[in-house]
């Protein structure tokens, strides 16, 4: 089997902290010029040194993915900043626990602006530049969560059945006009251990180990002449 080629560009959102930052610094370790894309600029500026000093790339776009028309604008300016994008990884989202009976719709309303519609802006954003040029890589940040409708998560968890089916969908869509659709999926612990160690390469071992169970799907565009 051949081994996936490592992006020259990626764009990550949520690229603050956690799996973000740890995807960033990987594919910067990697030789990768990332654009890196939250609300937090000071934050973004911290991770960027982190890529750079390992040998990377790394443009700051501070955007709230909540905000559909700024993720669109985002996108667009990672594409032109980087010279083109390999892969955009939709990984920003937000958490929020409680009892139904103590629900509160702000929390809500907030979680679906950014984990439903913040990750559906960003990949249909990328869908037209990757069309375009006949390659790209679309990665969502899903959950097991997204499996079940746990107790106190109700929210959370329909956000990721949501992205989820999403994804499925747009390799279902798009296998038509590109001749190659890949789908990945990792388990929260694993996901969660290779955000502290290594990134990509450490999850690609952890998901073989695990079967079909995990956290993320990814849609991978091959472009054909026509």
């Amino acid at each position: 089997m051949t081994k996936p080629k490592t992006p020259k560009t990626v764009l990550i959102t949520g690229a603050s902290s956690g799996i973000g930052e740890a995807l960033a610094i990987e594919y910067g370790s990697r030789g990768a010029h990332v654009a890196l894309v939250a609300r937090r600029e000071a934050e973004l500026a911290v991770v960027a040194e982190k890529v750079m000093s390992r040998g990377g790339r790394a443009t700051v776009i501070p955007c709230d993915v909540a905000n559909d028309q700024a993720i669109f604008d985002a996108v667009r300016r990672g594409d032109q900043e980087l010279g083109g994008l390999d892969m955009v990884i939709a990984n920003a989202g937000v958490g929020s626990s409680g009892h139904a009976s103590t629900l509160k719709w702000q929390d809500t309303a907030r979680l679906i602006d950014v984990n439903i519609k913040g990750a559906f802006a960003t990949l249909s954003a990328a869908i037209p530049i990757f069309l375009a040029q006949q390659r790209g890589q679309l990665v969502g940040v899903s959950s097991l969560a997204g499996k079940r409708g746990l107790p106190t998560s109700g929210a959370y968890s329909a956000s990721k059945a949501a992205l989820s089916t999403f994804l499925e969908t747009l390799r279902v869509d798009l296998r038509a006009t590109c001749n190659r659709a890949s789908s990945r999926r990792r388990s929260t612990r694993a996901a969660t251990r290779a955000s502290r160690s290594s990134g990509p390469r450490t999850r690609r071992r952890a998901s073989s180990r695990r079967g079909s169970s995990g956290l993320r799907r990814s849609s991978r565009f091959r472009g054909h002449s026509r």
